[in-house]
């Protein structure tokens, strides 16, 4: 994978060609079991990479996230097998990339997408801090200013935009819209061809704006010349990522409210989320399911949630990517969960 500038949008049906989401509605896997938090308490700095392992390594057929709504319109369940399988691959894909442990990535898109929890696990895993932007209230005419706001702010190395925001231009629509208005003098298709080839590697600027962004992503299905689709920045390998960040290093940064989380934080406020709402690792009970709650600002909760729901083997369920509203009370009525 080659050092350049590079956008990443996440589209419709971004996920479905490369595999991670094929699989539609699957039969529950293990029973009821002990819950990880005992064994995580004794794992060396209890990082969030380190719950994802364990879970996979000791239950990796059990359920651990249902997706009720994906861009496939389908219903998607992942095992703790499947979640490491795509996190694994999000996190290799960010350090062969040349992102290292400290580095910082964006992200703008839906918080119950399954692009948006494979971000925050796969971040983790490699020690990449991850940086979000709250969602648009109106996906078709994207306000960009807390994008700008964020890349200005918080100086990230990447930056993964969703493919289905619209930046309301008239002559240009979706994501070629909204990486014209934050990148207006992004270098020419013409400019492109003689500034990088696979045999020199040289990165590309998008000016003195935003001097520390070196990778863009977009999700959609298009190919821009000069950027890369999410699909291909998941690199499946049989190796785990590591990395050389601890626990006290930042692992979620909310740019709306500047609120910060290391992995103990995250950890902890997890701990005390399952605790409260007394999760269960039994999936036939109530409390064995744990509904996100929907909502258009990109702070902790999902990071929260998710942790929490695998730390004590609950079935994490989203909603959907784009609600209409907070839909989780309803859904976690038809789904006989709680609300986290």
């Amino acid at each position: 994978m080659y050092s350049m500038y590079r956008v990443l949008s996440v589209g419709r049906r971004a996920l479905g060609n490369v595999g991670i989401g094929g699989w539609v509605l699957k039969r529950s896997g293990c029973g009821a079991g002990r819950t990880l938090v005992r064994g995580l308490a004794a794992a060396s700095g209890s990082r969030i990479g380190e719950i994802v392992d364990l879970a996979a390594r000791t239950k990796p057929l059990k359920d651990a996230i249902k997706y009720l709504q994906t861009t496939n319109d389908q219903l998607l369940i992942w095992t703790n097998s499947d979640v490491k399988k795509h996190t694994d691959a999000f996190a290799n894909g960010l350090l062969a990339s040349g992102f290292s442990a400290g580095d910082k990535i964006a992200v703008w898109m839906p918080t119950g997408s399954i692009e948006y929890t494979v971000s925050i696990l796969g971040a983790a895993k490699a020690g990449i801090t991850l940086v979000t932007i709250d969602p648009p209230e109106d996906p078709t005419s994207a306000d960009l200013g807390k994008v700008r706001g964020a890349l200005e702010t918080y100086k990230p190395k990447g930056l993964i935009l969703w493919s289905e925001y619209g930046a309301n231009d008239p002559e240009q629509d979706g994501i070629t819209g909204i990486l014209s208005s934050l990148f207006p003098d992004k270098p020419t298709e013409r400019s492109l061809r003689s500034m990088f080839t696979k045999s020199t590697g040289i990165k590309l600027s998008v000016g003195s704006k935003y001097p520390s962004l070196e990778y863009v992503f977009h999700t959609g299905q298009q190919n821009i010349r000069g950027t890369l689709n999410f699909k291909n920045l998941l690199l499946y390998s049989s190796e785990t990522p590591r990395s050389t960040a601890n626990g006290e290093e930042d692992v979620l940064i909310c740019a709306s409210s500047g609120e910060k989380l290391s992995a103990d934080a995250l950890i902890a406020s997890a701990k005390t989320l399952s605790r409260d709402l007394k999760l269960s690792s039994n999936q036939d009970e109530k409390e064995g399911k744990a509904v996100l709650r929907t909502t258009d600002v990109a702070d902790g909760t999902v990071a929260k949630g998710l942790v929490a729901a695998m730390m004590s083997e609950s079935l994490f369920i989203s909603p959907s990517y784009k609600p209409v509203g907070d839909i989780s009370s309803e859904t976690a009525a038809r789904e006989d969960a709680v609300v986290l």
